[in-house]
C-alpha cells in the first residue's frame, strides 16, 4: 500500500512526500482503524515515557517525596528547557537530596529560541528534554535504595521494571521488545505500533482499569493534560494540541516523528509515525487523524489552524507553497484484511 500520508506542494505541484502508518486501538488491544501498516515495528522514543514515569507512583516514591502535579508531568516531559522547566527538575532534585550531577542523560542547548539565545553555551543538563525523564528515574532509585550512578544501565533494576511494565501494558511478552539506547542514554523499545497504541489507550481508560495501576495512569494522564506547558513548551505540538482540545485529547512526541495520542472520551490510544522522521509532517498528519475521528469541533481548528496549516515560506518570508495531509482512516475489518492477503 502507498503510505504517503503528507504533502509538500510548491505552487501547484508536489515536491516532496512524507510516508507515515497509523494505529487506533481500544484499551482491550483491539484495533479499531488505521493507515499504512498498524504492524509497523519501529521505537516508541520519548512516546512512553509515562510507562517510564509510572514505578515513580507504584513504588511510593512520588508520594514520599510529596511530588506535585507539575513535577509528575515532568517527569512524562520531553521539554524546551525554559525557565519553568529548570525549576521543575531542579526542585525534584532537590527534593530527593540530590544535584544536577546525578543526571546522566547529557547537556543540550534548550530548544526553546529565547533561551538558547539567553543561556548561551552555559547551558546544563537541567535543559536537557529528558532531564524531568531522569530526575523521576533517580527518585525511584533513592527510595529504594539503588545504585543512583548506574540507574541507565539495563540491567539496573529500574529499567528491568520499566522494560516489564512496557511488555505488560503493551500486551507483548516481554522477549519480544527489541531494546536499544535513546538520545538520553536511557533503554528503549522497538514494538508493533498497534501494540503501542494499547499502551495509549490503557491511559486513556485508567479510570476505567481495576487496581492500582488504573489509579496511577489517571494520575500521569491527568497531571500532563493539566500541564501541558511543562510536558513540552512554547511552539510545541504536544503543548499546542493539548491546549487546544483542552483535556480531552493527550499528545506526546517521541524522536523520529513517532508521536502518541489518545481520545480521551473514547479510551481510543493512537500512533503516528512518519518513516522518514520528519517534523513539519506532524501538525497537520494528527490533526487529520483526529479530524477522521470526528474528535474536532471549530474551536479547536479555529485554534489549531496556524500550527496545522503552516505555509511554505522562502528566504524572503513569501508564502510559495503549503503542506497537506488528506488521508482517510480505514476500518480495522478492512485493514487486517489487506495485511492478511
Amino acid at each position: 500500500m502507498d503510505r504517503v500520508a503528507v504533502k509538500v506542494y510548491r505552487g501547484d505541484v508536489v515536491e516532496s512526500v512524507h510516508r507515515a502508518s497509523v494505529a487506533v486501538v481500544d484499551s482491550k488491544g483491539r484495533l479499531v482503524a488505521s493507515f499504512g501498516d498498524p504492524d509497523l515495528v519501529t521505537y516508541v522514543r520519548s512516546s512512553i515515557k509515562t510507562v517510564q514515569a509510572l514505578p515513580l507512583l507504584e513504588t511510593g516514591a512520588a508520594d514520599r517525596f510529596a511530588f506535585s502535579e507539575e513535577e509528575l508531568a515532568a517527569a512524562c516531559s520531553s521539554h524546551n528547557g525554559e525557565d519553568l522547566h529548570t525549576r521543575i527538575v531542579a526542585g525534584i532534585l532537590h527534593k530527593i537530596g540530590l544535584d544536577t550531577s546525578a543526571l546522566r542523560c547529557g547537556a543540550h542547548a534548550p530548544y526553546d529560541k529565547a533561551t538558547a539565545e539567553r543561556v548561551g553555551r552555559a547551558f546544563t543538563p537541567l535543559h536537557n528534554n529528558c532531564s524531568g525523564k531522569h530526575a523521576g528515574m533517580l527518585a525511584v532509585c533513592v527510595h529504594k535504595g539503588w545504585d543512583v550512578s548506574t540507574y541507565l544501565n539495563p540491567e539496573h533494576p529500574l529499567q528491568k521494571r520499566i522494560r516489564a511494565l512496557v511488555a505488560e501494558e503493551a500486551g507483548a511478552p516481554e522477549k519480544e521488545l527489541a531494546v536499544g539506547i535513546d538520545g538520553c542514554g536511557a533503554p528503549n523499545f522497538a514494538l508493533p505500533i498497534r501494540r503501542t497504541a494499547q499502551i495509549f489507550a490503557r491511559l486513556m481508560s485508567g479510570d476505567e482499569l481495576p487496581g492500582d495501576r488504573g489509579h496511577e495512569l489517571s494520575r500521569l494522564r491527568d497531571a500532563m493534560l493539566a500541564h501541558p506547558d511543562v510536558v513540552a513548551g512554547t511552539g510545541r505540538v504536544d503543548t499546542q494540541f493539548m491546549r487546544a482540545f483542552r483535556g480531552r485529547v493527550w499528545v506526546k512526541a517521541g524522536g523520529e516523528s513517532c508521536y502518541g495520542m489518545g481520545v480521551r472520551e473514547r479510551g481510543l490510544g493512537i500512533v503516528a509515525k512518519v518513516e522518514d522522521g520528519a517534523s513539519r509532517a506532524v501538525p497537520p498528519l494528527l490533526f487529520r487523524i483526529l479530524e477522521d475521528l470526528g474528535v474536532v469541533n471549530e474551536r479547536e481548528r479555529r485554534e489549531l489552524e496556524p500550527v496545522i496549516d503552516e505555509p511554505v515560506r522562502n528566504v524572503a518570508g513569501r508564502e510559495v507553497g503549503r503542506i497537506a495531509c488528506d488521508i482517510h482512516l480505514e476500518p480495522a475489518q478492512i485493514a487486517l484484511k489487506r495485511k492478511a492477503t
